[in-house]
């Protein structure tokens, strides 16, 4: 029962995040009040499964994408070979069996000739499979900036758009530059899911472990690309078919 009422909130949670964009920055502090009160109600049953409900539907709230304010056009740098560019994950990596997605907030670009851009704006870039990078990595990246497709039957350029991400990173070479320069709630909360991922894992076989990730912690299994339609599901393959930059 617990469970269901848990996960019932995680949906409210998503749910009302698609309708209204609260500031996430006042929904990360909110969160501490119904972690008060699980610390204050531990040993009161009903009380503690309120206050975890409140808290699933918060982090449910904070779960759902939501669109960056993109203050720098990356459509002047599109097709620009060996593109050296700096910048910070500001999103846990998306990990499948062939290769992983990292959304890479921009800061810096430099041309071949040695100009150099400061941007604020994101890309998702695509990396070696089990690349060990994570939220609040410093990389450098060298590669290909690219418009995300369109294609007949979905606007995968839109998809990412509604998203905050403007051009999709093809990397021919990665290198970490400094850890931990996210934001520290969100590094203690992705630390904090990464424990429940590894606990559920533990405690459940295969596929229940799986399921249960990816209904509480919004997994999706490795060998599963992104997929929220039939057309969306086929969209990163596409792109990602070009050759590599060598």
């Amino acid at each position: 029962m617990p469970l269901v009422a848990l996960t019932a909130a995680w949906l409210a949670g998503i749910g009302l995040a698609s309708l209204f964009s609260p500031p996430r920055a006042f929904l990360a502090t909110l969160t501490l009040i119904p972690l008060l009160g699980l610390v204050l109600w531990r040993h009161e049953p009903e009380p503690r499964l309120v206050f975890a409900c409140g808290l699933f539907a918060l982090l449910g709230v904070l779960r759902y994408p939501s669109s960056f304010a993109q203050t720098d056009s990356l459509a002047p740098y599109i097709g620009v070979d060996r593109a050296a560019i700096e910048g910070v994950v500001v999103a846990e990596p998306e990990a499948y069996n062939d290769y992983t997605n990292v959304r890479l907030h921009i800061e810096r670009l430099t041309l071949p000739d040695g100009t150099s851009y400061a941007l604020k704006s994101d890309a998702l870039a695509r990396l070696p499979p089990f690349a060990p990078f994570t939220y609040g990595d410093r990389l450098l990246i060298t590669g290909t900036l690219t418009a995300p497709p369109v294609f007949a039957d979905f606007d995968y350029r839109d998809y990412l758009a509604q998203r905050g991400i403007s051009a999709l990173l093809q990397a021919s070479g990665t290198a970490l530059i400094a850890r931990n320069q996210g934001n520290p709630f969100y590094m203690a909360l992705f630390a904090l899911k990464a424990r429940a991922r590894n606990a559920i894992a533990a405690s459940l076989a295969e596929p229940q472990a799986s399921v249960l990730q990816g209904i509480l912690l919004g997994d999706r299994p490795a060998s599963q690309p992104l997929s929220r339609t039939p057309s969306t599901a086929r969209a990163p393959a596409t792109f990602w078919s070009s050759p590599a930059i060598t």
